[in-house]
């Protein structure tokens, strides 16, 4: 039988209210602003630019306007990475590592039982990089020739789950160069 938590007990329940500091976690200050007073809940709006660059990168991946949007947004993202999470550093936001290690993965968990404010450069972390990996997806797929529709579902799944559209692009490059595109020279 399972023993039921009241709710003032259960460290989630902490973490997820505002201005409440977890009893695991007594550093948390969800909504600590970052420069000029903006906090993570705020800049979370700018996230969704990031869903224009991936129908660009679906119907129009070789088109100039393509390539200097992506490349704005992915600087814009990374700009908002350097302003938000170094000072999150600089302002001692992280628990320390337990037992040395911060690659531990309690130390990574504890990370994200930090509240917004630290999660949200590790969200823009991500969609920086699976943003970058489409784009190059794209590009290399259209320079060798790999009809754009075989690379759709790649774009989807490097957008939705990152590393698993990395793979599936691997495996479709690797089938077309070698198999189905003899006039291209082979690749690995």
């Amino acid at each position: 039988q399972r023993k039921k938590i009241e709710p003032s007990k259960c460290p989630r329940f902490h973490s997820n209210k505002r201005n409440r500091t977890s009893k695991k976690n007594p550093a948390m200050v969800p909504l600590q602003p970052y420069l000029g007073g903006v906090t993570a809940e705020q800049l979370w709006p700018l996230n969704n630019v990031v869903m224009g660059v991936w129908v660009l990168l679906a119907v129009a991946p070789t088109a100039r306007i393509t390539t200097v949007v992506t490349r704005i947004v992915a600087l814009m993202y990374a700009v908002l990475y350097i302003w938000t999470l170094p000072l999150q550093l600089a302002r001692g936001a992280f628990p320390p590592p337990v037992d040395g290690d911060m690659f531990a993965l309690k130390n990574i968990n504890a990370f994200f039982e930090m509240g917004p404010a630290t999660v949200y450069p590790a969200w823009v972390h991500y969609l920086c990089f699976d943003m970058w990996v489409g784009w190059w997806i794209a590009q290399d797929a259209a320079g060798l020739g790999i009809p754009r529709i075989a690379t759709l579902p790649c774009l989807f799944f490097t957008l939705m789950l990152g590393p698993t559209g990395l793979f599936l692009y691997a495996m479709l490059r690797s089938i077309y160069s070698n198999f189905l595109l003899p006039d291209k020279p082979k690749v690995a």
